[in-house]
């Protein structure tokens, strides 16, 4: 575990802050845990192996019906650049059968967090919320139109096999897992609120 750097460069001031918001996320939620990778010494993590406990599709069979798991790693990683010219790097490292996330091929588990809506002021728990949230099926895009599907392969099974059957279907509110994944605490939330309020003028400033 690092300790604070009280470094004034911005991006380890970020990734310091990031790390807290993952240490209370995972600290709410019993259904989300994470390990840091490739940790540096002296220096706040800036890539992280994320654990849901949950269910979720990880394949299907020759006759279209899924395939369920229960346990699911992503891959987060924070760039140089990160958050003002980089979005976070996101990759499933277990299967996932999920229309924003690639199920096969060179970018096999890449997840689509759709970084140009998100903006700077996303930070890594929201992200991890949003991915565990995809695993549920309670977030997908699945309709071939802007932002477009990850995998159309997918995306073709969730319109033409899942929704028809019932087996997933946002508007109807029928998701593979209905866990809520954390339960902050209103301290939890007002700290975090606070984190979160980034001044993007005040990085610009201090990189140039």
């Amino acid at each position: 575990m690092f300790k604070k750097s009280g470094f004034k460069d911005p991006r380890i001031k970020r990734l310091e802050m990031e790390h807290q918001l993952m240490k209370e996320l995972a600290a709410s939620s019993e259904y989300i845990d994470f390990e840091v990778v490739d940790q540096r010494t002296g220096m706040p993590p800036d890539k992280y192996l994320v654990h849901y406990s949950l269910k979720s599709i990880i394949g299907v069979r020759e006759d279209s019906s899924p395939i369920y798991g229960e346990r699911h790693t992503a891959q987060i990683k924070l760039p140089q650049g990160y958050p003002l010219t980089s979005a976070p790097s996101c990759y499933m490292k277990t299967d996932a059968w999920h229309p924003n996330i690639k199920f096969a091929g060179e970018t096999k588990g890449h997840i689509c967090i759709n970084d140009f809506v998100i903006g700077h002021w996303y930070t890594i728990d929201m992200v991890v919320k949003q991915i565990g949230e995809m695993l549920q099926y309670k977030n997908y895009h699945a309709l071939h139109i802007l932002p477009y599907p990850e995998d159309t392969m997918v995306a073709s099974w969730v319109r033409d096999y899942a929704e028809p059957k019932g087996i997933v279907d946002l508007k109807k509110n029928i998701y593979v897992d209905d866990k809520i994944l954390y339960k902050p605490t209103q301290k939890w939330t007002a700290s975090r609120k606070k984190k979160s309020m980034i001044k993007i003028l005040n990085y610009r400033k201090n990189i140039r």
